[in-house]
């Protein structure tokens, strides 16, 4: 549903918006159950959500979190322009799995964000060795993801943790573009779920449940004109509704 991966969710500022960094976003009123995304979510180890603007990519993920409950820890990063520096990034990443909600993650207490001319990879390491020793279920979200896209080093680092992760962690990259990080080999090895905005677009029976869920009632037909108009961009249809 849309609205929640729009520039809305800048308005909070100062502390309060770095909090809200690092938790999914609220969900609003007419979000609807997408049980079909929901199983593709559920599939694989790393999964790409892509679209444009108003194809309720955050809200996909965070209704799914909602529903599924994966067990386990889950953590959330929503990725600014500040994150195309590596050590902030690595900073930004530690403070998401140290701040998921469910089960803690013991083993990243003691880790300390890498120092400036540190190599970052090493850090990336020793976050996946806690990963790896804990056997807790990790389910990551980062947020925005078309944030990295200039920054060549930061991408070898996410690089290195979609190819090293354990089997049980699960990587979930939410953006209106996708940076160029090396997924054909995830691919290849049946790793990787791509959720485009094709996918994202509602269903004639998505888009009337959508109306039906902001307590509009409309004949058939008028669902199926609406749908039409429309072509299930889920921003439109709410915008209509």
């Amino acid at each position: 549903s849309p609205g929640q991966d729009d520039p809305e969710r800048g308005r909070v500022s100062g502390a309060g918006a770095r909090l809200a960094r690092f938790a999914p976003p609220a969900l609003g009123e007419g979000i609807v159950a997408r049980g079909r995304l929901f199983d593709r979510l559920d599939r694989r180890g790393t999964t790409v959500v892509t679209g444009t603007a108003g194809y309720g990519k955050s809200s996909l993920v965070s209704s799914w979190l909602a529903a599924r409950r994966p067990r386990g820890a889950v953590g959330w990063l929503t990725l600014t322009a500040s994150d195309g520096d590596v050590g902030r990034f690595c900073a930004d990443l530690l403070t998401a799995l140290r701040s998921a909600a469910g089960e803690p993650i013991p083993g990243l207490r003691t880790l300390e964000a890498p120092p400036l001319l540190a190599d970052p990879l090493q850090f990336i390491d020793a976050v996946l060795e806690a990963l790896y020793e804990t056997g807790v279920s990790v389910t990551l979200v980062l947020d925005d993801i078309q944030q990295l896209s200039g920054s060549e080093r930061v991408l070898q680092v996410l690089d290195h943790v979609l190819q090293w992760a354990p089997a049980s962690t699960r990587v979930i990259l939410v953006g209106r573009t996708v940076p160029r990080l090396r997924l054909q080999r995830l691919r290849l090895d049946d790793r990787l779920e791509l959720i485009a905005h094709r996918d994202l677009a509602f269903t004639p029976e998505e888009t009337a449940a959508a109306v039906s869920a902001l307590d509009i009632h409309l004949p058939a037909g008028d669902l199926q004109s609406l749908h039409d108009v429309t072509q299930g961009w889920p921003a439109a249809v709410r915008m209509a509704a």
